[in-house]
């Protein structure tokens, strides 16, 4: 019986984070190696963060009871590029009108321990031409934020 439950969980023992340079393949995979285990939060999520074209992808890497941090990845001729790491909790980005090169800028909303949800840590994140980068980081309360 118990070599029976020590084969039944060995499998999926192995906890260690993938490694950068982060790709699609190699985080869908590592995805895959944790599925008896729920999320708190969308290990994979699409984005649409150009107003034309496909939408990009984020593909968490880390994670912890109140959010994780993500790999943002859009599609090309070549496949996916990594494109930004962003934190990011429960809630869905939240595209901003500010655009540079077509980019949108986003908020994520993280919730504040202690706060029951109701305070939240939003980050700003705009494109630099060549990734996403965090611009701000400000404290605010999550009923400001649900508006379009």
């Amino acid at each position: 019986m118990v070599i029976w439950l020590i084969s039944l969980f060995s499998f999926s023992l192995d906890f260690s984070t993938p490694a950068p340079p982060y790709t699609v393949a190699q985080l869908r995979s590592w995805h895959e190696t944790l599925n008896p285990w729920p999320w708190p939060y969308q290990p994979a999520q699409e984005v649409n963060l150009r107003d034309s074209g496909a939408p990009q992808l984020l593909l968490c890497f880390l994670g912890g009871a109140r959010n994780g941090s993500y790999a943002l990845f859009a599609s090309g001729e070549d496949g996916w590029s990594l494109i930004g790491e962003i934190d990011q909790a429960h809630h869905p980005i939240k595209r901003l009108a500010h655009t540079v090169a077509g980019w949108h800028d986003f908020q994520t909303l993280i919730p504040l321990w202690g706060s029951g949800g109701h305070e939240v840590l939003v980050i700003h994140y705009r494109w630099n031409g060549d990734s996403y980068q965090e611009i701000e980081r400000s404290e605010g309360v999550w009923s400001d934020y649900l508006s379009v």
